[in-house]
């Protein structure tokens, strides 16, 4: 009991350490969060912000501040404080080193709860459609255990699905398991993952105050709760509409890899796997063996050469 404290205290003295250096860090920087923030809201694109950062004249988009985004910007972050919601900038030492693969399509904030160290872990994403199959669900959920387990809670897998090969390494186990917390496959990857006690991140289209899809609220609400990590570029009272495709390059980013549950031909799953593609990132489709228009999507990756293929063997 004693021993436990003290490594709670241990972890908890590391992780105020942590919160510290990145307020200085925050100190240090040429804009703060708050003129950042005030330079979206008054319609600054985020790619004039990080095209002037790299040009070496951020300072310069100082001139675009008013009073009235900055006062706007000062409620929003206050009701995020308030929320427990933290925020990093495009130009602190801790930004995620992948999303930096983007260019001038990197955030320039990131809102989250949760543990931000997993964004330096290895990770694998996987998605799928929203409208899955019950075996494209069975197969994201299998992923997540998979991926976010250890090598026991492997064993354990493979004795209980019977399976006779494993999912392809994408490096050491435990792997942090990425998704986009979406309904159908998504879901169903980040749930497989807790169930393991393994690390999730959920990358999602809206203001951390709102749940997309309602019927995953809970989910979301779980998974800092449990270790893992809720992330968005979308401050407090931002709606998904029009932000659901974009977080797939966020997706794609942070991950090593993305993998194909199942989706079909037309499904936005293809925009993320066109994503990591762009970025570099290994793609690998269940591929099932049969026709079927739940998994035209993985069929055309397969044929087409743009994803590796995993033979479904369940």
């Amino acid at each position: 009991m004693k021993e436990a404290f003290v490594e709670h205290l241990i972890a908890e003295c590391d992780r105020m350490k942590r919160e510290i250096a990145g307020d200085k860090a925050i100190a240090r920087a040429v804009l703060s969060h708050r003129e950042l923030l005030a330079l979206q809201l008054a319609g600054t694109a985020d790619g004039t912000i990080v095209a002037a950062s790299d040009a070496g004249r951020l300072e310069s988009l100082r001139e675009r501040l008013d009073r009235k985004a900055l006062s706007r910007a000062d409620v929003l972050l206050d009701r995020q404080r308030v929320l427990g919601i933290r925020t990093v900038s495009f130009i602190e030492p801790v930004y995620p080193a992948g999303l930096n693969d983007l260019g001038d399509a990197r955030p320039v904030l990131l809102h989250y709860l949760g543990d931000w160290s997993l964004l330096r872990k290895p990770a694998v994403a996987v998605v799928g459609s929203r409208n899955t199959s019950e075996k494209g669900l069975l197969t994201a959920e299998d992923l997540g255990i998979w991926y976010g387990g250890t090598e026991e809670d492997r064993e354990a897998w493979f004795c209980r699905t019977g399976a006779c090969s494993a999912f392809p390494s994408v490096g050491t186990a435990p792997c942090v398991v990425v998704s986009g917390l979406a309904r159908g496959c998504d879901a169903a990857a980040h749930r497989g993952c807790l169930m393991v006690g393994g690390a999730t991140v959920a990358v999602v289209a809206t203001g951390l105050d709102r749940g997309y899809p309602e019927e995953n609220r809970g989910l979301q609400a779980l998974i800092p709760e449990q270790g893992g990590l809720v992330v968005s570029e979308r401050v407090v009272g931002g709606r998904a509409a029009g932000f659901l495709r974009a977080r797939n390059r966020l997706i794609a980013a942070l991950s090593g890899a993305l993998f194909v549950v199942e989706c079909r031909e037309n499904s936005g799953t293809m925009h993320a796997v066109g994503c990591a593609r762009k970025l570099g990132r290994p793609v690998f489709a269940m591929d099932y063996g049969f026709p079927n228009a739940s998994h035209a999507g993985n069929d055309r990756l397969l044929r087409t050469g743009a994803a590796r293929p995993v033979p479904y063997v369940f």
